[in-house]
């Protein structure tokens, strides 16, 4: 009896650290990207799909070898720091398909699913709708739509979508694709995919 109960709660263990695992991602990129300059406001509830950011790396993965003249690139890695890298393969993306296949459903960010969260939780449609109360009162604030971190199968890396905007114009200004690794423990990127 006890042997079922260690390994129980062992269990409960690992599933909670595993979320405080995921949830490191998000607020390391925001804290790497704003480096105290300035911070988002709003974040709106609805997250991006996870397969559109799997399908964003894997359109950059595959073009990676057309020459940028031929304007044929789907995706291209931007990141003036290093050169860049493809530590998810053509495997990798099958397995990671398979897994976040049937992740369908439309993920509704909380509070709590970040560390120490320092913006606001709104719908899309009541930053949208020029007539929101709650549009209006933060206008030209820094909004921020994320998908969920889709994890590599040896957790050393992991991919997002993230778009910024200023809420009165609502247009992705910054739109791309994250790919950043663990690092002892904190996620730091490694490279960016944007449209050319």
């Amino acid at each position: 009896m006890k042997y079922y109960i260690y390994c129980i709660l062992c269990l409960m263990l690992f599933s909670c650290a595993s979320r405080n695992y995921e949830k490191r991602i998000i607020p390391d990129f925001i804290k790497e990207e704003t480096a105290g300059k300035y911070h988002y406001s709003l974040l709106v509830e609805e997250a991006f799909p996870r397969m559109l950011t799997l399908e964003d790396y894997e359109k950059a993965y595959l073009d990676r070898n057309i020459p940028l003249e031929t304007h044929k690139v789907r995706m291209v890695p931007f990141n003036n720091k290093r050169t860049p890298q493809w530590p998810i393969d053509s495997l990798e993306i099958s397995y990671l398909k398979e897994k976040y296949a049937k992740d369908t459903i439309t993920y509704h960010w909380k509070k709590k699913d970040f560390i120490r969260p320092k913006f606001k939780i709104f719908k899309k449609k009541e930053i949208l709708f020029t007539d929101s109360s709650i549009r209006q009162k933060h206008n030209l604030k820094n909004a921020l739509l994320i998908s969920k971190p889709i994890i590599s199968s040896d957790k050393k890396f992991a991919l997002f979508f993230k778009s910024s905007y200023i809420v009165s114009f609502m247009y992705g200004g910054d739109s791309k694709t994250i790919l950043m690794e663990n690092v002892n423990g904190t996620w730091k990127t490694i490279t960016t995919y944007v449209l050319p």
